[in-house]
């Protein structure tokens, strides 16, 4: 079922509600309607269709685009000696690996030997 009005959210009593369309919220929305006996609603917000076909070139170039990313920054990082640094977020259904390409990666040792200073051990 489709549900794209206030009205018909209301009119209906769900089980469970979750917010946001990313690949958590994807992945725990089918596990709990695996059982036919729940009902789920998964709020989205809807957003622009994009007009391209979904390759690794469209995908990196919708981080910092507003329809796209949240556009979102850290605190400022005075510890490390740098301002703010830039947390893309995605806003569409498949959330911010929409946007990433479904890119991981890893943090270099000297990441890691920055946190441990921090006083992250282990």
């Amino acid at each position: 079922m489709f549900i794209d009005t206030p009205g018909g959210f209301v009119s209906h009593n769900f089980d469970f509600v979750i917010i946001g369309g990313g690949t958590t919220g994807l992945a725990l929305a089918a596990r709990l309607s695996e059982d036919p006996d729940t009902t789920v609603f998964l709020a989205v917000k809807k957003f622009p269709i994009i007009n391209k076909r979904l390759i690794l070139a469209v995908a990196f170039n919708l981080e910092g685009h507003p329809d796209y990313d949240w556009i979102f920054g850290s605190m400022p990082q005075t510890v490390l000696g740098v301002s703010t640094i830039f947390l893309p977020r995605g806003k569409v259904l498949g959330g911010s690996s929409a946007i990433k390409g479904t890119v991981t990666v890893y943090p270099s040792l000297e990441d890691i030997d920055h946190w441990s200073k921090l006083g992250n051990r282990g």
